[in-house]
């Protein structure tokens, strides 16, 4: 992992082209990117990323959806469509090769949700197919399936692998949205090197305002417990109702927590996942909050 730990989302960008979104942020000053979904497939992608390494030395790490598939899809890899859960994880395949070629030792992916979702602009939306209500043990089991053959998948190839909490979205449901799922999920691996935690503070917000559990009782936890275990962290902001991604406030609440820790976090890659934001005031942004997390 690089000296500097700070990311920017090639989300902030709103360029389909990932040599377009990777260009404008360069230009902005920002060197760590994390490439994230939303992309086009095209010709040369990988070729493009590896010239743009070399020529503006940049790093990246690689989350979720991407590379971009031929052939958009949902990816989620606790899903119960056998095609699309195919699908993921065959893409997992390709964002675990690509990590290696790329000089990262790190991917990171959604949890999954326990039916069928739907995506727009990067985000995720409820299905009007789900009718069925939450059977929560199913959908632990599905997660657990999922993250078996993750690491089946990746055995012996050196990365690690992140694996983000999610929210409720309608009557959809992930197995990671509160504490004590986040907990267990890390106890029950915790003898396995490669696996851990990506914590989302945007979706943590959301998940507490719609579950009712405090977030900070839930952070000090992990910081105090399992802070070895975290292997990324996002930051972004909402109003606790939706995922937002909005540019984060100075005094945000998830900044003041993540300063309150920065010696336990001091080696932790966190990335600012804001969305559609790219220019002069996000960088200026993400210089000043550097400076309050180093």
């Amino acid at each position: 992992m690089p000296l500097d730990k700070f990311f920017i989302s090639s989300l902030v960008s709103s360029k389909d082209r990932v040599k377009d979104a990777v260009l404008e942020l360069a230009g902005l000053g920002f060197l760590n990117i994390e490439l994230s979904g939303r992309a086009v497939f095209y010709e040369g992608l990988e070729q493009d990323l590896l010239g743009l390494k070399e020529k503006h030395k940049i790093n990246f790490l690689i989350h979720g959806y991407f590379p971009p598939p031929r052939k958009q899809f949902i990816m989620n890899i606790s899903s119960r469509n056998r095609e699309e859960r195919e699908n993921s994880f065959r893409l997992v395949k390709e964002a675990v090769r690509l990590t290696k070629l790329l000089g990262s030792g790190l991917y990171t992916i959604h949890s999954g949700y326990n039916g069928p979702v739907c995506e727009k602009g990067g985000r995720f939306h409820e299905s009007t197919q789900l009718k069925e209500g939450w059977d929560r043990r199913a959908t632990k089991k599905d997660f657990y399936e999922a993250v078996d053959l993750l690491l089946k998948q990746t055995a012996d190839n050196g990365i690690k692998i992140g694996i983000e909490n999610l929210f409720p979205l309608g009557r959809a449901h992930s197995f990671l949205e509160n504490g004590e799922d986040i907990v267990e999920f890390l106890d029950r691996y915790s003898n396995v090197k490669n696996i851990g935690l990506l914590l989302d503070m945007g979706h943590l917000n959301v998940a507490s305002n719609i579950m009712g559990f405090n977030k900070f009782r839930v952070v000090d936890k992990l910081f105090a417990k399992h802070s070895k275990r975290i292997f990324e962290i996002h930051i972004s902001e909402n109003n606790g109702e939706r995922d937002y991604h909005r540019i984060s406030e100075t005094r945000s609440w998830q900044i003041d927590v993540l300063s309150r820790n920065k010696r336990i976090l001091r080696d932790m890659p966190m990335v600012f996942e804001w969305h559609d934001s790219a220019s002069k005031k996000a960088y200026q942004r993400f210089v000043e909050l550097k400076k309050r997390l180093n």
